[in-house]
């Protein structure tokens, strides 16, 4: 998948990505809504990216990276993921904390909804967000999604996540 919209550019990671992802999955609103990932330096960008990204690219889903058009800096993650207790796409975005409320992740969001309806013909996906996290939330109801109470089986140990769908055929 390389998608492009008006300021953006989402594409497959690569290892020249490695400082940006350090930097990202270390920051404080990364590690409080998404979880620790324990990549700290650049061996372990290269295993995370080798046991997680990279592994999904071929299945056409994973998380992409997402930079600015006019400078190609690195500034965010975002795509489709398959996990096992989720009948169906799941969509995931983070970005550095200098670009949150400016309106990236909507962009880039909006953009891999509408390739997985209109380029992929999924007829559902969903997201899952943890329960404080507002910013999140409004983002996803301004796509379209909806709190979807009995749907997803999560796992215990998300207990303080919420669970949205997006259902392209209503």
């Amino acid at each position: 998948m390389k998608l492009e919209t008006h300021r953006l550019i989402i594409e497959q990671l690569t290892t020249e990505d490695t400082s940006f992802l350090i930097e990202l999955l270390n920051q404080p609103s990364f590690k409080k809504n998404i979880g620790e990932r324990y990549v700290t330096d650049e061996k372990s960008a290269l295993n995370f990216l080798q046991d997680g990204p990279w592994l999904t690219y071929p299945r056409d889903i994973g998380m992409h990276c997402v930079k600015i058009k006019k400078t190609g800096e690195a500034i965010g993650l975002v795509g489709l993921m398959r996990r096992d207790y989720l009948n169906m796409p799941d969509l995931g975005y983070a970005f550095l904390e200098q670009y949150h409320g400016v309106g990236f992740a909507s962009e880039a969001a909006r953009e891999v909804v509408n390739w997985a309806h209109f380029d992929k013909g999924y007829r559902r996906i969903c997201a899952i967000v943890n329960q404080d996290n507002q910013p999140s939330i409004d983002l996803l109801e301004k796509l379209a999604f909806n709190f979807a109470k009995t749907t997803a089986q999560l796992p215990n140990d998300m207990a303080n996540v919420s669970y949205y769908e997006l259902d392209f055929e209503h």
